[in-house]
């Protein structure tokens, strides 16, 4: 079933273990070097409560 993230607040213990651990899996495979594509074709959306342009640079090179 899919579950949207709408706070941190009603993530329980294993969410955020399982986020960990895929987490650490994908830089894993991208430190090896490996391709991957788990997460092409996902968006992310930024809310920022202030401008901060080298904050939204910065999760832009991130997402590249």
């Amino acid at each position: 079933m899919k579950k949207d993230l709408i706070s941190e607040y009603n993530l329980d213990q294993g969410d955020f273990e399982a986020i960990f651990e895929r987490a650490h899996r994908l830089k894993r495979v991208l430190h090896e070097g490996r391709p991957h594509r788990s997460l092409e074709g996902k968006t992310l959306g930024m809310i920022f409560d202030k401008s901060s342009t080298r904050t939204r640079i910065s999760f832009e090179v991130g997402m590249f």
